[in-house]
């Protein structure tokens, strides 16, 4: 019986393609369409995201990462989308590194980085998803990009101690709620051309 289960068990993680234990040796594959284009790697508390391409969104499961600790996010340079939930409740993360090649991060996917101080997002950024970094009770620092055309709904609320926020000239829609709940908050400076 125990033999059986081992082998279901095997074949269940066979399937769902994510392979890997995180390591260098043996990295969890996360891309999409192709898993196999990226590859994440927990080692001695950063998680690293590599390859080329897209991750994966985690709307009806958890990363593999999920219960690990790690102080430190770096996403590489040729990845071009954060998958919706990525980091979601990363509570340990201190640091976040955007590589410069990210067009699009998806909803959630910071939520709840609760110990994160500083996020620039790469000069690439074009689009954030829906309470991206919500919940983001530490961040002070928040550079957006200029390549930036909306900031979506409930894309920092909550985060308690950002101070100022300089909306770049191409946003055009600020989402309901964006900035909500952000205690802290002092300035919002906005531009020309915004719709909404």
């Amino acid at each position: 019986m125990r033999h059986l289960l081992s082998l279901i068990l095997c074949f269940g993680c066979a399937l769902s393609g994510m392979g890997g234990s995180g390591t260098k040796d043996d990295p969890w594959l996360v891309g999409y369409p192709r898993r196999s284009d990226v590859r994440a790697v927990l080692d001695a508390g950063v998680l690293s995201i590599e390859g080329t391409g897209a991750m994966q969104d985690w709307n009806n499961d958890d990363p593999p990462w999920r219960n690990t600790t790690y102080t430190e996010i770096e996403i590489g340079d040729d990845i071009t989308y954060i998958g919706a939930r990525s980091f979601v409740g990363g509570w340990n993360a201190v640091s976040v590194r955007l590589g410069n090649g990210i067009v699009s991060i998806g909803n959630d996917a910071f939520n709840g980085c609760s110990n994160v101080i500083e996020v620039e997002l790469p000069v690439s950024v074009c689009s954030i998803g829906n309470s991206s970094f919500a919940n983001c009770y530490s961040l002070r620092s928040l550079s957006l990009s200029p390549s930036l055309t909306n900031v979506a709904n409930w894309a920092f609320s909550n985060c308690k101690s950002i101070v100022r926020v300089d909306v770049p000239r191409g946003v055009k829609i600020i989402g309901s709620g964006a900035f909500s709940a952000c205690e802290a908050l002092q300035e919002i400076v906005l531009r020309e051309g915004l719709e909404e």
